[in-house]
């Protein structure tokens, strides 16, 4: 993994998880951390995310799938060379699933289009299983078994890099289970 960190502490801990808690005296502004996986995501991807959120300003959770360089190339991602804020996301292609305390979004990039919208939330002090599918341009989302997301892309992503981002939160990532489906 790879981060990429604004004003957050990070932190490994046996018992629980990665733990991220939001420092809004940190010395970067913005408030968002990227945890990227270093090795591809498969293009028919299939994650399972357990996350428990703690008291935050905002409770924010964002996924992002299949991120490629802005010309599509995976070689334009040189992980250290960005700060991790959120508008270096959108001039990429890829996919952004985020979810707030008022509602929960599917984006796709470049541009930050938004394909679907749910009223979906998120709450602090509580534990989220959130899965997601992606197969062959299929994009669907859940939490807590409740479906959150399902949208087709007609011109659909290539395989391309996972991340996981938080905004000015405190949440603990439990685990983080990434595989390829099979047919």
């Amino acid at each position: 993994w790879w981060a990429e960190n604004q004003s957050s502490a990070l932190w490994s801990n046996p018992g629980s998880g990665l733990e991220v808690r939001f420092d809004p005296n940190g010395p970067k502004k913005g408030g968002g951390t990227n945890l990227w996986l270093r090795a591809d995501a498969p293009d028919r991807l299939a994650a399972r995310i357990l996350v428990s959120t703690g008291p935050s300003e905002a409770n924010n959770c964002n996924l992002n799938l299949l991120l490629r360089g802005s010309e599509g190339s995976k070689r334009e991602l040189v992980f250290g060379s960005r700060s991790g804020a959120y508008k270096e996301l959108h001039v990429q292609p890829n996919y952004i699933i985020t979810i707030t305390p008022e509602w929960s979004r599917l984006r796709r990039d470049p541009g930050f289009a938004m394909v679907s919208e749910s009223t979906a939330h998120s709450e602090i002090g509580k534990d989220y299983e959130l899965l997601y599918l992606v197969d062959q341009g299929r994009i669907r989302a859940w939490m807590n078994g409740q479906l959150l997301h399902d949208w087709t892309d007609k011109k659909p992503l290539p395989n391309g890099k996972f991340g996981f981002r938080t905004w000015k939160s405190d949440l603990t990532i439990h685990s983080i289970e990434i595989g390829r489906i099979k047919s």
